[in-house]
C-alpha cells in the first residue's frame, strides 16, 4: 500500500445568516482584492506568488560552473498548477512535438517548464489535470501532485490497477503524474546513490521540489555549453536539500530543459537557438485559454 498524502477536500458552503440578524459593520463590506504585481522575474496575486533567481554553482566539475534557475512558487489554487500536451492536448501526443514556447502561449502560462516529454515514452502512469491518459506502470519513480498542494514520490510499479488511480483521483485529489525521475528526495530523505541511473552524468536538468503543500521549487540547469558545464544527479539533489525542499524529483533534461516566463526564455536551452520541441509542459496560469 502506499503511505499517501492527508487530502483535505474543499470546505463545506457557510450557512446562509438569519435575514433578520443586524449584520456588523464590516458584515457587507467586500474584501479588498489583493493587487497583481509582476516584474521580469516575480509574479504576484492572491492566489499566487512566483519569483525567479539565476544561481550560479562553483566548481561543479573541477574548476567548471554551471548557471540555474530557481522558481520559487507559492500556489494557494492548485487549479493553476495545470499542465498540457502539445497539439490539440486532447491525449497524449505520439511522435508529435512542438515548441514549448508555442504551448505556453496557447494556455497563457506565466511560468512554464519541460516536464517528462510523456509522448516520448510509451509506458508510464499518465494523469493530467485530474484525467487518466495512460496506465501502463513501469519501474521508474512517479511522482504525483494533490489538489491540496502536496507532491508525494512513489515507486510506479507500486501501483497496481487501475482502479487504485481513479481512488487516488477521486477520493484523494489526484492532479499530475509525472513518470520519468529518479526521485531525488522523498518524505525528507535524500537518494544519495545514482549509480542505478543511466542519467547520472554532468547535463543540463529540470526537476521539482516540494518544501511544503502548495510550496514549490522548480529548477532548470544549464549545460553542455562552454560556459556550463551541468551538472549531475547527486549535485542536483544537493541543490534541492539546499532549498529546503522534502520531496524532490528529476524531469527529463539535456537539451529537454527549458524555463519559460512572461514568454520569455530564461534559460540558455543547451547552447541551442531555437527550444526544441517537446510532448508536454508543466505550468501556471491564472487566465484560461
Amino acid at each position: 500500500a502506499i503511505d499517501l498524502p492527508a487530502f483535505s477536500p474543499a470546505a463545506s458552503p457557510t450557512a446562509t445568516p438569519d435575514s433578520s440578524a443586524s449584520p456588523s459593520p464590516s458584515a457587507s463590506a467586500s474584501a479588498t482584492p489583493v493587487p497583481i504585481t509582476k516584474t521580469d522575474s516575480s509574479y504576484q496575486s492572491e492566489n499566487l506568488q512566483i519569483t525567479i533567481e539565476k544561481k550560479v554553482l562553483e566548481n561543479v566539475d573541477g574548476d567548471k560552473k554551471t548557471d540555474y534557475y530557481v522558481a520559487d512558487i507559492v500556489c494557494k489554487d492548485m487549479s493553476l498548477f495545470k499542465t498540457a500536451f502539445s497539439g490539440d492536448g486532447d491525449s497524449i501526443p505520439r511522435n508529435s512535438y512542438e515548441d514549448p514556447v508555442t504551448i505556453s502561449e496557447r494556455y497563457n502560462a506565466l511560468l512554464s517548464i519541460n516536464c517528462d516529454n510523456a509522448g516520448y515514452l510509451t509506458d508510464g502512469i499518465i494523469v493530467r489535470n485530474g484525467t487518466l491518459y495512460r496506465f501502463k506502470p513501469s519501474d521508474r519513480d512517479l511522482c504525483m501532485i494533490f489538489s491540496d498542494g502536496t507532491m508525494k514520490c512513489v515507486k510506479e510499479n507500486a501501483i497496481k490497477s487501475k482502479d487504485e488511480i481513479a481512488s487516488l483521483i477521486a477520493n484523494d485529489g489526484l492532479l499530475h503524474t509525472f513518470s520519468f525521475g529518479p526521485a531525488l528526495i522523498t518524505d525528507g530523505v535524500a537518494k544519495g546513490d545514482y549509480s542505478d541511473s543511466q542519467v547520472q552524468t554532468f547535463n543540463p536538468r529540470s526537476a521539482i521540489g516540494m518544501v511544503e503543500p502548495g510550496h514549490f521549487k522548480l529548477v532548470i540547469v544549464d549545460g553542455r555549453t562552454d560556459e556550463n558545464r551541468g551538472v549531475r544527479l547527486i549535485q542536483l539533489e544537493q541543490i534541492f536539500k539546499d532549498l529546503g525542499c522534502t520531496e524532490a524529483y528529476n524531469f527529463d533534461g539535456g537539451q529537454s530543459s527549458i524555463m519559460i516566463y512572461d514568454g520569455k526564455i530564461q534559460n540558455d536551452i543547451a547552447g541551442r537557438d531555437t527550444p526544441r520541441s517537446l510532448s508536454d509542459i508543466l505550468y501556471f496560469a491564472e487566465s484560461a485559454q
